[in-house]
Protein backbone atom coordinates (compact mmCIF):
# COMPACT_ATOMS: atom_id res chain seq x y z
CA UNK A 1 0.00 0.00 0.00
CA UNK A 2 2.87 2.38 0.72
CA UNK A 3 3.99 2.24 -2.92
CA UNK A 4 0.52 2.51 -4.39
CA UNK A 5 -0.65 5.64 -6.17
CA UNK A 6 -4.39 5.55 -6.67
CA UNK A 7 -5.90 8.16 -9.01
CA UNK A 8 -9.39 7.17 -7.88
CA UNK A 9 -8.57 7.99 -4.26
CA UNK A 10 -7.15 11.37 -5.36
CA UNK A 11 -10.25 12.00 -7.47
CA UNK A 12 -12.45 11.16 -4.47
CA UNK A 13 -10.62 13.79 -2.42
CA UNK A 14 -11.05 16.39 -5.15
CA UNK A 15 -14.71 15.52 -5.60
CA UNK A 16 -15.20 15.99 -1.85
CA UNK A 17 -13.42 19.36 -2.05
CA UNK A 18 -15.65 20.43 -4.96
CA UNK A 19 -18.77 19.48 -2.98
CA UNK A 20 -17.48 21.50 -0.01
CA UNK A 21 -16.97 24.54 -2.26
CA UNK A 22 -20.54 24.17 -3.44
CA UNK A 23 -21.85 23.96 0.12
CA UNK A 24 -19.88 27.04 1.18
CA UNK A 25 -21.49 29.04 -1.63
CA UNK A 26 -25.04 27.71 -1.21
CA UNK A 27 -27.86 28.50 -1.52
CA UNK A 28 -27.07 30.97 -4.30
CA UNK A 29 -24.15 29.03 -5.74
CA UNK A 30 -23.59 25.37 -6.32
CA UNK A 31 -20.81 23.06 -7.40
CA UNK A 32 -20.75 19.33 -7.91
CA UNK A 33 -19.49 16.36 -9.90
CA UNK A 34 -21.94 14.59 -12.16
CA UNK A 35 -19.92 12.08 -14.19
CA UNK A 36 -16.95 9.85 -13.58
CA UNK A 37 -14.98 7.64 -16.00
CA UNK A 38 -12.31 5.16 -14.95
CA UNK A 39 -9.76 3.23 -16.96
CA UNK A 40 -9.60 0.37 -16.50
CA UNK A 41 -12.99 0.06 -14.90
CA UNK A 42 -13.05 -3.38 -13.33
CA UNK A 43 -13.09 -5.06 -9.93
CA UNK A 44 -9.44 -6.04 -9.90
CA UNK A 45 -7.24 -3.14 -11.07
CA UNK A 46 -6.68 0.23 -9.52
CA UNK A 47 -7.61 2.67 -12.27
CA UNK A 48 -4.71 4.27 -14.12
CA UNK A 49 -6.82 7.20 -15.26
CA UNK A 50 -9.82 8.97 -13.81
CA UNK A 51 -11.76 11.65 -15.67
CA UNK A 52 -14.68 13.51 -14.19
CA UNK A 53 -16.66 16.61 -14.96
CA UNK A 54 -17.91 19.18 -12.53
CA UNK A 55 -20.41 21.93 -12.95
CA UNK A 56 -21.11 24.96 -10.90
CA UNK A 57 -23.10 28.10 -10.91
CA UNK A 58 -23.22 31.43 -9.17
CA UNK A 59 -24.97 34.58 -10.36
CA UNK A 60 -21.88 36.67 -9.54
CA UNK A 61 -19.14 36.01 -12.11
CA UNK A 62 -16.40 37.06 -9.66
CA UNK A 63 -17.59 34.55 -7.07
CA UNK A 64 -17.81 31.86 -9.75
CA UNK A 65 -14.20 32.60 -10.73
CA UNK A 66 -13.16 32.37 -7.08
CA UNK A 67 -14.91 29.01 -6.77
CA UNK A 68 -12.97 27.72 -9.78
CA UNK A 69 -9.69 28.99 -8.34
CA UNK A 70 -10.49 27.05 -5.16
CA UNK A 71 -10.86 23.89 -7.24
CA UNK A 72 -7.51 24.46 -8.93
CA UNK A 73 -5.85 25.08 -5.56
CA UNK A 74 -7.42 21.95 -4.06
CA UNK A 75 -6.27 19.90 -7.06
CA UNK A 76 -2.72 21.24 -6.72
CA UNK A 77 -2.61 20.41 -3.01
CA UNK A 78 -3.93 16.88 -3.58
CA UNK A 79 -1.48 16.31 -6.46
CA UNK A 80 1.43 17.51 -4.32
CA UNK A 81 0.50 15.26 -1.41
CA UNK A 82 -0.36 12.13 -3.43
CA UNK A 83 2.08 12.36 -6.33
CA UNK A 84 -0.84 11.93 -8.73
CA UNK A 85 -0.86 14.22 -11.79
CA UNK A 86 -4.11 16.19 -11.83
CA UNK A 87 -5.22 18.41 -14.68
CA UNK A 88 -8.16 20.76 -14.25
CA UNK A 89 -9.80 22.04 -17.39
CA UNK A 90 -12.30 24.80 -16.90
CA UNK A 91 -15.69 23.99 -18.27
CA UNK A 92 -17.18 26.60 -20.57
CA UNK A 93 -18.76 29.45 -18.69
CA UNK A 94 -22.51 29.51 -18.76
CA UNK A 95 -23.38 32.86 -17.28
CA UNK A 96 -26.35 33.12 -14.97
CA UNK A 97 -29.56 33.83 -16.84
CA UNK A 98 -32.11 36.22 -15.43
CA UNK A 99 -35.53 35.58 -16.87
CA UNK A 100 -38.09 38.26 -17.68
CA UNK A 101 -39.10 39.90 -14.39
CA UNK A 102 -42.52 41.00 -15.68
CA UNK A 103 -43.25 37.44 -16.71
CA UNK A 104 -42.09 36.21 -13.29
CA UNK A 105 -44.46 38.67 -11.64
CA UNK A 106 -47.30 37.49 -13.89
CA UNK A 107 -46.69 33.81 -13.13
CA UNK A 108 -46.47 34.55 -9.41
CA UNK A 109 -49.70 36.58 -9.48
CA UNK A 110 -51.59 33.86 -11.35
CA UNK A 111 -50.35 31.15 -8.99
CA UNK A 112 -51.36 33.22 -5.97
CA UNK A 113 -54.80 33.90 -7.49
CA UNK A 114 -55.20 30.13 -7.88
CA UNK A 115 -54.42 29.63 -4.19
CA UNK A 116 -50.96 28.21 -4.78
CA UNK A 117 -47.86 29.06 -2.80
CA UNK A 118 -44.90 30.48 -4.72
CA UNK A 119 -41.16 30.68 -4.33
CA UNK A 120 -38.65 32.20 -6.72
CA UNK A 121 -35.79 29.85 -7.50
CA UNK A 122 -32.61 29.92 -9.51
CA UNK A 123 -32.25 26.84 -11.65
CA UNK A 124 -28.94 25.44 -12.78
CA UNK A 125 -30.58 23.06 -15.21
CA UNK A 126 -29.93 23.82 -18.88
CA UNK A 127 -33.51 24.09 -19.96
CA UNK A 128 -34.48 25.32 -23.41
CA UNK A 129 -35.65 28.45 -21.60
CA UNK A 130 -32.02 29.44 -20.98
CA UNK A 131 -31.37 29.35 -24.72
CA UNK A 132 -34.55 31.30 -25.51
CA UNK A 133 -34.16 34.03 -22.86
CA UNK A 134 -31.93 36.30 -24.99
CA UNK A 135 -34.54 36.31 -27.77
CA UNK A 136 -37.92 36.55 -26.05
CA UNK A 137 -39.51 36.95 -22.62
CA UNK A 138 -38.95 33.64 -20.86
CA UNK A 139 -39.89 32.06 -17.54
CA UNK A 140 -39.93 28.60 -16.01
CA UNK A 141 -42.63 27.19 -13.77
CA UNK A 142 -41.65 24.50 -11.30
CA UNK A 143 -44.05 22.33 -9.33
CA UNK A 144 -43.43 20.53 -6.05
CA UNK A 145 -41.77 17.12 -6.22
CA UNK A 146 -41.52 14.50 -3.51
CA UNK A 147 -38.62 15.27 -1.16
CA UNK A 148 -37.67 18.26 -3.35
CA UNK A 149 -35.95 15.97 -5.87
CA UNK A 150 -36.12 17.04 -9.51
CA UNK A 151 -34.10 16.33 -12.64
CA UNK A 152 -33.51 12.81 -11.40
CA UNK A 153 -34.92 9.39 -12.07
CA UNK A 154 -36.27 9.63 -8.50
CA UNK A 155 -38.38 12.70 -9.30
CA UNK A 156 -41.99 12.14 -8.29
CA UNK A 157 -44.58 14.79 -9.02
CA UNK A 158 -48.18 14.27 -7.92
CA UNK A 159 -50.71 14.57 -10.76
CA UNK A 160 -52.55 17.39 -8.99
CA UNK A 161 -49.31 19.41 -8.76
CA UNK A 162 -48.66 18.86 -12.47
CA UNK A 163 -52.21 20.02 -13.24
CA UNK A 164 -51.76 23.12 -11.04
CA UNK A 165 -48.51 24.02 -12.82
CA UNK A 166 -50.14 23.46 -16.21
CA UNK A 167 -53.02 25.75 -15.23
CA UNK A 168 -50.58 28.47 -14.19
CA UNK A 169 -48.86 28.11 -17.56
CA UNK A 170 -52.19 28.20 -19.43
CA UNK A 171 -53.37 31.35 -17.66
CA UNK A 172 -49.99 33.05 -18.14
CA UNK A 173 -50.13 32.25 -21.87
CA UNK A 174 -53.69 33.56 -22.12
CA UNK A 175 -52.79 36.73 -20.21
CA UNK A 176 -49.85 37.42 -22.50
CA UNK A 177 -51.82 36.59 -25.65
CA UNK A 178 -54.69 38.87 -24.67
CA UNK A 179 -52.68 41.85 -23.47
CA UNK A 180 -52.98 45.16 -25.20
CA UNK A 181 -49.82 46.85 -26.43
Amino acid sequence: MGQRRNPLAAAAELITAIEAIGHRNAPVGSMGVASLRLWPNNRINIPHRVVFTYSGTHPDAAVMSAMRREIVAAAAAIAERTGIAIEVEASPDRPAVDFDSALADLVETIATEQGLSTMRLRSRAGHDAIRMAPYCPTQMIFVPCKDGISHSEFEDCRPEDAVAGTNVLLHALLARANRVG
